[in-house]
């Protein structure tokens, strides 16, 4: 077996013969990543191509506001991605996420943190 994938290896067992498939799942990702210093409303931050989906796989989000939300949604299905909410916490790490909007769904960003800065990275794959 030839493999051309460069994100793809191949194992074999000399004992057995059996082969396995080794994967680096983090290169199949597309990643968005960006930093604000404002408030967002509804700002739709990932657009699917048309007739595609995204699904989110990972989220960070870092802040040095002390107060207020920043959320991640997908809006016209109303799945809720993630959430910091900054009087509690100024980093938020989620990982092995498969949430995924409706076709032509974008992901949306609000934030209510004014003028502090927050930076975000998504993780995610288009799917059919």
């Amino acid at each position: 077996m030839v493999l051309k994938d460069t994100r793809v290896s191949q194992i074999t067992n000399e004992l057995t013969d059996r082969v396995a498939l080794v994967t680096d799942q983090a290169s199949f990702y597309s990643t968005f990543s960006e930093e604000y210093t404002d408030n967002q409303t509804n700002l739709a931050i990932i657009t699917p191509e048309n007739g595609k989906k995204i699904c989110v796989r990972q989220v960070i989000i870092v802040t040095d506001a002390s107060s207020g939300i920043v959320s991640l949604d997908f809006l016209t299905s109303g799945k809720k991605v993630a959430r910091l909410y900054t009087s509690k916490e100024n980093t938020l790490q989620v990982t092995d996420l498969h949430i995924g909007g409706d076709v032509n769904e974008p992901l949306s960003l609000n934030t209510t943190t004014g003028s502090e800065k927050v930076f975000i990275v998504v993780n995610y794959i288009q799917t059919e």
